[in-house]
């Protein structure tokens, strides 16, 4: 590939969505910004310029920025506070969100939507936020850079990671309190974006096969079984196809499900084996024991015993 200045990357690329700079930068910098940017007077932040070319579709590793010391410490504290959130550790957690709040800048709007999304989730010291305080919470984070967004115009604007991260955490907590008909509509509006805008972001980012999924888990919820069969056989070969496996024994164990409602007990039973044994090589314990718990009592289906770990934590 021949070598492209970054602004130029850029520019060429709005051109083609048929953007303007304002369209493109707001709530993530002014225009002036991307104007020196594409003429190559000014190199901005670098989350800046990957949330600029993470809403153009655009991969991040065909450029190389230069990284202040604080954009380091931003950074580092930030996937602190994600491991902290998907290993529970709480406390940790928020004693390093006040840390990236005494250091985060005023004006850092990319850096404030990720200590709102994080507060969302790792909820008070008090305690964890109803379902409705938690979307109203990751709401006001997600229109600290699309200021316009309601979830009736979702398919009206252009996403960063991090939006989309957002979002597909909002179906998630309709998921969780019954709503299913809100958390398909959001799900099936992601998957589409991803598909349509990130056709050059999908080798080196797994957020297609997050979003099937948990599409593919919602139709199952809603008795929508061969619909959800095929989401999960298409998470399936884009895993596979992008080398993203961390989802794949979920998508074996949805099907698994969904054929033994279908009244199929073969392709239930071979979706079980193939579930359980990749749960075993990932060593997610607790799915390994859950998989062997829903084989016995469907379909009588007797999976050896795993007696070498306790359970650590469930992703379905």
């Amino acid at each position: 590939m021949p070598t492209m200045f970054v602004g130029d990357y850029i520019k060429r690329r709005r051109k083609e969505l048929e953007l303007t700079q304002e369209q493109l930068c707001e709530g993530i910098c002014d225009a002036t910004t991307v104007s020196r940017l594409e003429t190559g007077f000014q190199a901005p932040r670098r989350t800046i310029l990957n949330a600029l070319l993470q809403r153009l579709g655009l991969p991040e590793t065909r450029y190389f920025a230069v990284v202040t010391k604080s954009e380091l410490d931003l950074e580092t504290l930030e996937k602190e506070i994600v491991a902290c959130h998907v290993q529970k550790h709480w406390q940790e957690g928020w004693a390093k969100l006040e840390k990236l709040r005494e250091i985060a800048e005023p004006e850092d709007t990319l850096t404030w939507q990720f200590i709102l999304r994080s507060e969302a989730l790792l909820g008070r010291r008090t305690g964890r936020y109803t379902y409705d305080q938690q979307r109203e919470r990751l709401l006001c984070a997600l229109r600290l850079t699309v200021p316009r967004f309601t979830l009736e115009s979702i398919d009206q604007f252009l996403y960063t990671v991090e939006e989309i991260k957002i979002l597909n955490q909002i179906a998630n907590s309709y998921s969780r309190s019954g709503q299913l008909e809100q958390t398909q509509k959001i799900q099936r509006a992601l998957v589409e974006y991803v598909r349509i805008h990130y056709q050059e972001l999908l080798e080196q980012s797994e957020l297609l096969s997050m979003l099937l999924q948990n599409y593919a888990h919602t139709l199952c919820r809603k008795k929508e079984y061969k619909a959800s069969i095929a989401v999960c056989e298409e998470g399936r070969k884009a895993s596979l196809q992008y080398g993203h496996c961390r989802y794949f024994p979920a998508f074996f164990a949805i099907m698994a499900e969904c054929y033994f409602f279908l009244e199929d007990p073969a392709s239930s039973a071979d979706c079980y084996i193939k579930a359980y044994y990749l749960y075993e090589t990932t060593e997610d314990w607790e799915n390994l024991q859950l998989i062997r718990q829903e084989a016995k009592e469907r379909l009588g289906l007797a999976l050896p015993v795993d007696q070498t770990q306790s359970s650590v934590r469930s992703i379905r």
